[in-house]
C-alpha cells in the first residue's frame, strides 16, 4: 500500500550528615524527598515556588546582615566581591527551590535567590537571516526565544522522512550518533526492517530537518528553530517521496527500542501523510507516546486544501493526545491555499510557505548546489513546531508527551489569528516559540485538558422546498467550561448518482444551513458534519445526514 502523500510537508536520599541540622519543613519544596530521621527513614513532603528562569543548580546567591550561616552540607559560602554577598553550595539532594525557601526564612539573611543565567543578547550571524530572508522565524518571535533556548539542546527529534544529507555543513554538528558506535547516525527502514543509514536522496528530509535544527549563529547559510537540537534521521521514504506503512511502523519501533536503552528522544518529525486510515500505524505511534521519555508527534495536516474533520489525511488525524496537527500560514497569519484545516483534526498554524532551508548537496529533486532552497507546504510548517517542542521539553523533561501537547496549544502559548481559514483548528492560533518558553506557570502545574463533546442530533428528511436547519439541535460541551466554537459544513458526495452531475450537489445542497431543501427528480442525501474546538487543542466531530426527498414537479 502506498497511500502516503508526497509533502511541499529525570528522590534524592541524602545521608545523615545532609542537612541533618537544618531538615527543610513542609512549606518548602514542591518535591517528595526523603528525609532521614533517627530510628528510620520517613518521607516528608515539602513546597516550594518554581523558578521560571535558567540559573545554577549547584549554589545558591545569599546576602548575610552578618557572619555567613550556612545549610549543613553546604561547605564553606565564598564571597562574591568585596560585599556580603555570598556563593553557596547547594547540599546534596536538595534543589535551588528547597535551599532558597529556607534561606530565605533565616533572619540573618537579607535575600536569597538563584544564579541565573544570562548571555549575549545577540541576533543570529547566518547570512540568510540578516537578510531578512527567513521572515518565518520572526513571524514565531524565535529571536525572543533564542538567547534563553540556546544551551538547551540534549533532545533528539526523530525525522521520519526521506532521510538527512550527512554532508551538508549547516546540519553535521546537530545529527545525532549511536552513543556505542558513532558512525552510526540514522536509519533507512526499508521492507520492515530498519537498518543503519539514513542518507537523503529525495532532498525534502534535509530540508525538513533543517527547518527543526541546521546550526545557528555560525555565519553560515540559514538559522533555524532550534540550534542545539540533535537530528536522527528515520528515512522510509524512498527517492520518489512515498513509502509504506509497515516502513514507518518499523521506524517507530525502532525509536522505541532506541529510547528504551536511554537515547532521549522526545520528539517525532512526521512530515509526511496518506488518506488511508491504519490501526497498525495509530498503535505504534501511541506507543511512543506512552513509552518510558515519550515522544511527541508532530504532524503535517496535509496538501489538499481539505477539511479533514470531514476528509482525514494521516497520521495528522488520529485522535492520539500525543500528536499535533499543522496547519501551514503565511508570513501575514493566512491560512496558505493549499494546507488542510480543521477545527477538531487541526491544532495550530505554523508559517509553511515559501520557506527556505537547507537542501541536499547531490542531484535529487530537492536538491541544490548551493544547499539552500526555498519548499512550501505543510511540510515545512510541522518543523516549526517541533523545534519548539524540542526546546520545551528540553527545558521541562518531566513533562509527558500529553502536558507538552496542552502546553504547547494553551492560549497563553500562540498568538490567535483572524483569517477565516486560519481560525479553522483547534486553538485557532499561529505557534509562538517566546510565549511557550515563557508560559511556565503551565509548565510547573499542567492541568489536563478535557476535550469537548458534541452531541450532533437526528438526521433530517424533508421535503422539496422544506427549511433545512440543524444548528439549533446541536449540543456542544466542556467539562473545563472552555469557551467553544462550533462549525458547521457539508460533506462531500457519497456515490454521486449519473443524473446529479459536475458540481450540482454541492450547488444546490448549501455549504451550511439554513436553506429551503431542492427541489429534486429523485431523493438524494447529503452528507454535514459539526466540529467543536475548544481553544486548547481539543476538538470533537460528529456527521449527519440530509436527506430531500423527490419532488413532483423538480426544477
Amino acid at each position: 500500500m502506498q497511500a502516503f502523500l508526497r509533502s511541499i510537508f529525570a528522590l534524592a536520599c541524602l545521608s545523615a550528615s545532609a542537612i541533618a541540622s537544618s531538615p527543610l519543613s513542609a512549606a518548602e519544596s514542591g518535591h517528595p524527598v526523603e528525609v532521614f530521621h533517627q530510628g528510620g527513614m520517613g518521607h516528608v513532603t515539602v513546597t516550594a515556588t518554581k523558578i521560571s528562569r535558567r540559573h545554577a543548580r549547584s549554589h545558591v546567591l545569599v546576602r548575610f546582615r552578618g557572619r555567613p550561616t550556612n545549610l549543613s552540607g553546604a561547605g564553606t559560602a565564598r564571597a562574591v566581591g568585596a560585599g556580603r554577598l555570598h556563593r553557596v553550595a547547594t547540599p546534596a539532594g536538595f534543589s535551588v527551590e528547597q535551599v532558597l525557601a529556607k534561606y530565605r526564612r533565616d533572619p540573618n539573611v537579607l535575600y536569597a535567590e538563584p544564579d541565573y543565567v544570562v548571555q549575549a543578547d545577540n541576533l543570529p550571524d547566518d547570512p540568510a537571516w540578516l537578510a531578512g530572508d527567513q521572515p518565518n522565524l520572526g513571524v514565531i518571535s524565535a529571536p525572543t526565544a533564542w538567547p534563553q533556548s540556546a544551551a538547551e539542546g540534549d533532545v533528539v527529534v526523530a525525522v521520519f522522512d526521506t532521510g538527512i544529507d550527512f554532508n551538508h555543513p549547516e546540519l553535521l554538528d546537530n545529527l545525532w550518533s549511536h552513543p556505542d558506535n558513532p558512525g552510526i547516525r540514522g536509519y533507512t527502514c526499508a521492507q520492515g526492517v530498519c537498518a543503519r543509514g539514513g542518507t537523503d536522496d529525495n532532498g525534502h528530509g534535509t530540508h525538513v530537518a533543517g527547518i527543526i535544527g541546521a546550526r545557528g549563529n555560525n555565519a553560515m547559510g540559514v538559522a533555524s528553530v532550534n540550534w542545539q537540537v540533535r537530528l536522527m534521521p528515520i528515512k522510509f521514504l524512498t527517492a520518489n517521496g512515498s513509502g509504506l506503512v509497515s516502513d514507518a511502523i518499523a521506524g517507530l519501533e525502532l525509536v522505541r527500542a532506541l529510547k528504551a536503552s536511554g537515547v532521549n528522544i522526545r520528539v517525532a518529525n512526521h512530515s509526511w501523510g496518506g488518506s488511508a486510515y491504519s490501526q497498525a500505524l495509530k498503535d505504534a505511534l501511541a506507543a511512543l507516546e506512552e513509552a518510558p521519555l515519550p515522544t511527541l508527534h508532530i504532524c503535517a495536516a496535509g496538501n489538499s486544501a481539505s477539511n479533514t474533520d470531514f476528509t482525514p489525511a494521516y497520521p495528522a488525524a488520529f485522535d492520539n493526545r500525543g500528536i499535533i496537527s499543522v496547519l501551514a500560514s503565511t508570513t501575514a497569519d493566512a491560512a496558505a491555499s493549499f494546507s488542510n484545516y480543521g477545527v477538531a483534526s487541526v491544532d495550530i498554524a505554523a508559517p509553511g510557505v515559501e520557506i527556505l532551508s537547507t537542501a541536499g548537496l547531490g542531484q535529487c529533486r530537492y536538491c541544490d548546489a548551493s544547499g539552500y532552497r526555498r519548499l512550501s507546504g505543510t511540510s515545512m510548517a510541522t518543523p516549526h513546531v517541533s523545534g519548539v517542542a524540542a526546546a520545551l521539553l528540553a527545558r521541562h523533561p518531566g513533562l509527558t508527551s500529553t502536558q507538552a501537547r496542552d502546553l504547547l496549544l494553551h492560549p497563553d502559548s500562540y498568538d490567535t489569528l483572524e483569517e477565516s481559514k486560519a481560525l479553522m483548528t483547534s486553538t485557532g492560533g499561529r505557534l509562538n516559540y517566546a510565549k511557550v518558553q515563557a508560559n511556565d506557570a503551565y509548565a510547573y502545574n499542567p492541568v489536563p485538558n478535557t476535550f469537548p463533546s458534541l452531541v450532533p442530533g437526528e438526521n433530517i428528511e424533508v421535503m422539496p422546498g422544506a427549511r433545512v436547519d440543524f444548528s439549533g439541535s446541536v449540543h456542544a460541551m466542556d467539562a473545563d467550561g472552555d469557551p467553544l466554537r462550533v462549525v458547521h459544513g457539508r460533506g462531500q458526495p457519497v456515490d454521486r448518482p449519473a443524473w446529479l452531475v459536475g458540481a450540482q450537489a454541492e450547488q444546490i445542497f448549501h455549504q451550511t444551513t439554513p436553506y429551503a431543501a431542492p427541489l429534486l427528480a429523485r431523493a438524494y442525501a447529503m452528507p454535514y458534519f459539526t466540529s467543536v474546538a475548544d481553544g486548547r487543542g481539543g476538538g470533537a466531530t460528529a456527521s449527519r445526514w440530509v436527506t430531500v426527498e423527490a419532488s413532483t414537479s423538480p426544477g
